[in-house]
């Protein structure tokens, strides 16, 4: 497992970057950055969940609901406001609870576990409405970067 690229910064910067990559008008870096699992991580590690979830919302409101990751910021930061609580006392869980959230999202393998019509399932939500990538590859791809696939549960 690599270093996390993010411990270099700033408290300021870790807390302020998002707003600054508004304020700059660089929205294409904004979604890179709140889609970099590293960031996401190194953020609630470092107690700021709560600023977590804000700079999701904001970037929610700064991007048109027709890009392809106005859906899926919404999902993400949906899934972590839902859990805000136990995040914020215990930060290594932000993937497990992520993943208990998402990855049943969009994922092929729960189609078998839904009563309803499985028709919406893949890219859009269950309104029919594309989501942007797949929730769940991008969960799989972070469990893959964790290098322990064979745990991803919170241990006693």
């Amino acid at each position: 497992m690599t270093t996390n690229r993010y411990l270099n910064l700033s408290r300021y910067d870790l807390l302020h970057l998002p707003a600054h990559l508004v304020g700059g008008n660089r929205t294409d870096g904004l979604v890179k950055l709140l889609t970099d699992e590293e960031f996401l991580e190194h953020k609630v590690e470092s107690s700021m969940v709560s600023q977590l979830i804000s700079d999701l919302r904001l970037t929610i409101d700064t991007i048109t609901s027709a890009s392809q990751w106005h859906g899926f910021l919404t999902l993400i930061s949906n899934a972590i406001s839902r859990d805000l609580d136990f995040i914020a006392r215990h930060p290594s869980s932000l993937f497990q609870c992520l993943w208990n959230l998402c990855w049943w999202h969009d994922a092929p393998e729960a189609l078998d576990h839904y009563l309803e019509s499985k028709a919406y399932l893949s890219t859009s939500d269950i309104s029919g409405k594309p989501c942007g990538p797949d929730l769940h590859s991008w969960m799989e791809e972070w469990r893959k970067k964790k290098g322990d696939g064979s745990r991803i549960y919170l241990g006693t």
